[in-house]
């Protein structure tokens, strides 16, 4: 493959990534509103359709490195490349690194929130459902309302000395 060649193959490569890595932001956006949601099915949907996404950008980024050396054997990474090229070229490549570092930190950072969405209603399911297992419980024997001891009739002390 001729240099041009290769090149042309690497920014439609670079445009895939980009590609995937915009599902996966969808697929965020939509595990995030399942989330808020509390709704399970729609959660368990996003999540399936974050896998995919995620995994198929991991699969495709493997074959960067190669498309790269198709280029130029000697650089193996696009910042290395793209000192090498001519002006053109050096800013069509920064123009696709710097969106798919964007779309990366997008991810990184939808992830986290989602993450954190997810503790919380974790944490406010848990404590739903602490509250209605008190309240199905019923009356307590041992403790009254207010958390107090009840143990039954108040006895006057018993004078044990004797």
């Amino acid at each position: 493959m001729t240099g041009e060649n290769a090149l042309i193959a690497l920014f439609a490569h670079l445009d895939a990534e980009r590609d995937h890595l915009i599902a996966l932001g969808a697929a965020l956006d939509d595990e995030a509103q399942a989330l808020r949601q509390l709704a399970l099915d729609d959660l368990l949907a996003a999540g399936r359709a974050k896998a995919a996404a995620a995994e198929a950008h991991t699969h495709i980024a493997r074959d960067r490195l190669a498309r790269l050396h198709a280029v130029d054997p000697d650089c193996d990474t696009l910042g290395a490349l793209a000192a090498r090229l001519d002006p053109a070229d050096r800013d069509a490549l920064d123009a696709r690194r710097l969106e798919l570092a964007g779309l990366l930190d997008a991810a990184a950072h939808k992830n986290a929130w989602n993450h954190t969405f997810a503790e919380t209603g974790k944490a406010l399911v848990e404590g739903t459902l602490r509250v209605m297992r008190g309240r199905a419980a019923g009356a307590s024997a041992t403790y009254g309302k207010g958390g107090r001891i009840q143990a039954g009739e108040r006895r006057a002390r018993v004078d044990r000395r004797a």
